[in-house]
């Protein structure tokens, strides 16, 4: 996947972009996505929860409408 990084003085990444582009299954032709990414505050105190037990999923994406994992 190509991309673009910028880093700042100090070295440090501050901005990542992404562009890329799939087929759909479900239709014709491709899907472009870009991603642009900020990264700032480096060294702020932060505050982090993982999310419940029940809110995490981690098992597989069907490949297909109605087929089920």
């Amino acid at each position: 996947m190509p991309f673009d990084v910028y880093l700042d003085d100090e070295g440090r990444i501050r901005k990542i972009r992404h562009r890329f582009s799939f087929v759909n299954g479900g239709s014709e032709g491709t899907v472009a996505v870009a991603s642009t990414t900020l990264l700032y505050d480096f060294g702020a105190p932060v505050a982090v929860r993982l999310p419940d037990e029940d809110d995490i999923y981690a098992g597989k994406i069907a490949e297909e409408a109605g087929v089920e994992n």
